[in-house]
């Protein structure tokens, strides 16, 4: 049976978190680091053990995008969009955007003994440098869009056109393929049911 004790105790505010460290590698944001300890650092050092040691599955879902193009139908030649190049891609990264702020671990990383002592930590961005992937003349390269959970839909499709533009010319500056916390893809370019 669950009592009021433990309704309490459960609803209880977490203990804070460390005090934000600024972020290095070229972004702007802030970070926190929190230590990782007993459960949650035997099961990070699974998961990343796993990486190397486990078959990996793979599970492909159909979606349904027609609400999708229907959408960026409506926008096309409206301002702000009407110089715009939009794309699905366009409205999957803002989604991304939005669901990283709402579910901070997965725009976070685990280092695994590199804190001061050699302790292990999960290091919370408070910054999405969404990272797009692009298909060049010389390969593919990963630029990102620096602070792009601040984006509305506009100015994420203006930013990704820009990045992929200059990378297609082979102009992309280190800058900007450094800093990345998360990386989508765009495989239906190349006309594939799954990517």
């Amino acid at each position: 049976t669950v009592s009021r004790t433990d309704v309490e105790q459960a609803a209880a505010p977490a203990p804070a978190p460390a005090a934000p460290v600024e972020v290095t590698a070229g972004t702007a944001g802030t970070e926190r680091r929190q230590p990782v300890k007993g459960v949650g650092k035997a099961m990070a050092q699974a998961m990343v053990a796993s990486a190397f040691t486990a078959p990996h599955v793979t599970v492909w879902t159909t979606v349904d995008a027609t609400a999708t193009t229907r959408l960026l139908d409506g926008l096309r030649g409206r301002a702000p969009y009407a110089d715009l190049r939009l794309s699905p891609l366009v409205v999957a990264a803002r989604a991304v955007t939005l669901a990283l702020r709402r579910s901070p671990l997965l725009n976070a990383r685990y280092d695994a003994g590199t804190a001061a002592g050699g302790g292990d930590e999960l290091v919370l961005r408070d910054e999405v440098n969404l990272g797009i992937a692009a298909a060049t003349p010389r390969g593919l390269v990963v630029p990102n869009v620096k602070g792009a959970e601040r984006m509305s839909l506009a100015e994420l499709a203006g930013a990704i056109g820009e990045l992929t533009a200059t990378a297609r010319e082979g102009r992309t500056a280190p800058a900007d393929q450094t800093g990345g916390t998360f990386t989508i893809t765009n495989g239906g370019v190349f006309g594939s049911l799954m990517s």
